[in-house]
């Protein structure tokens, strides 16, 4: 019993001794919070090897919530890494390599299935995917192009690159699709 009245007044003793901003800081790190979601639909199990996941950081203050955007993770052999949302020209190495090995881009029924794998992924987090646009898919010299959307005069969409077999299916977005 001597030993609990100790420890209560160390940790008493410890509080009432730390500075006000200690107290500040630590009051207010305690209503910060992320909310983790994972991120699924059959399109993507059948798609992906990866688990995909959003994270939106909240604040739960005493007069409410508040929500801080919204991230895309996923996770790969037991590792989370953030999941980059393309927003310019850009190559998504992240995709390509959360692909399973026995998914064929090849095949028209595969490139369907996973440009709706991309579209549930991304519309989970409120991107561009979320406005009206009728999803086109065109077969290419090098592979497929999967288009998404419009970016002023151009189309934007996803393009898939088969041309190196070896090195498997290379994703990329891109925001100047010829019309």
């Amino acid at each position: 019993m001597k030993h609990t009245i100790i420890a209560v007044t160390l940790t008493v003793s410890a509080f009432a001794t730390a500075s006000p901003q200690q107290q500040i800081t630590e009051k207010v790190t305690s209503w910060m919070s992320v909310d983790v979601q994972p991120i699924s639909s059959l399109a993507i199990r059948t798609a992906f090897q990866c688990q995909f996941f959003a994270a939106t950081p909240m604040i739960k203050e005493p007069q409410g919530e508040m929500h801080f955007g919204g991230y895309l993770f996923y996770s790969l052999d037991n590792s989370a890494h953030m999941l980059e949302q393309p927003s310019t020209t850009q190559a998504l190495p992240d995709i390509s390599r959360c692909l399973k090995t026995d998914f064929n881009l090849a095949e028209q029924e595969n490139v369907l299935v996973f440009a709706e794998a991309m579209k549930s992924l991304y519309e989970s987090n409120g991107s561009s995917f979320a406005e009206q646009f009728e999803t086109k898919i065109e077969k290419s010299e090098s592979g497929w192009t999967i288009i998404t959307g419009t970016f002023f005069e151009d189309y934007s969409g996803y393009l898939i690159d088969l041309s190196n077999p070896q090195d498997g299916a290379t994703i990329s977005y891109s925001l100047d699709l010829p019309r």
